[in-house]
Formats: C-alpha cells, sequence, structure tokens
C-alpha cells in the first residue's frame, strides 16, 4: 500500500486527481508491486482551481462530491481509506443492502463498525481517514 500512497503523492504534486481510485483501479504485478491503473477519468487542476467536478464509481467517491459538488486531492485519499478498509475488514465500510444505501451511508457518515478482533489502532485510522474534507 505503500506503493499507491507513493503514487498518489507523485500524481498529487503535479495536481493530478484520479477521481476513479477503487480495488479494480489498483494493479499488483507478479513480483508484489502496486500500481495505479486507469487514469480516464483523471483530472489536471488549473493552478487557479481549488476543487474539480466529481466522478468515479459511486461507492467510492466521497461525501463532499454529494454535498457540496466537488473533488480535490484528498478525494482520491478518501477513496484509499476506504480500500484499506476493505482489506483489513473485507467489508466496504459504508456498506448498505444496495448500493443507493451505501451511497446514502457515505453522504450521512455511517459507518460499519469494525470487528472487536480488529486493533484500536485501525478504529482511529478509519475515522480519520473516511472523514469529509473541509
Amino acid at each position: 500500500m505503500y506503493q499507491i500512497l507513493t503514487g498518489l503523492h507523485v500524481i498529487h504534486s503535479k495536481r493530478i486527481v484520479h477521481r476513479d481510485l477503487k480495488p479494480e483501479n489498483i494493479l499488483i504485478d507478479q513480483f508484489g508491486n502496486a500500481k495505479i491503473a486507469d487514469f480516464g477519468l483523471a483530472v489536471m487542476m488549473k493552478a487557479s482551481e481549488y476543487y474539480i467536478p466529481p466522478a468515479g464509481t459511486k461507492i467510492y467517491v466521497p461525501p463532499e462530491a454529494y454535498s457540496l459538488n466537488r473533488m480535490t486531492e484528498a478525494s482520491d485519499v478518501w477513496a484509499f481509506g476506504v480500500i484499506i478498509v476493505e482489506l483489513i475488514t473485507g467489508v466496504h465500510p459504508f456498506e448498505g443492502r444496495t448500493q443507493d444505501e451505501t451511497i446514502a451511508n457515505i453522504r450521512e457518515g455511517r459507518k460499519k463498525p469494525l470487528p472487536d478482533e480488529i486493533q484500536v489502532e485501525w478504529t482511529q485510522y478509519r475515522c480519520r481517514v473516511c472523514k469529509a474534507s473541509q
């Protein structure tokens, strides 16, 4: 996952927002190297821009994309946090019975509780990463 964070750092340093970070867009080669793929929805922000219109797979789009109709580099970090929680628990942290319910959970910040066997540190990490950016 360090390689994904490094990749995000590189694209964000160039003011590129991926806008569709999800497990399917993380490729792992035979040596275990991770790469970010599918930049079809990526946008390079202009120097005068602080945010861009939302796009991407709805269950990996952060709350501010729904409430404020905007995305930033922080949106990619939020999606990465969701992916990390999925890797640890096997479940999307905002999972509902339907995609619409999952989206409603994201919009309203209703996260699923982590299983008891998950360490407290992960709970604290998830709370920081899955918070809507201001």
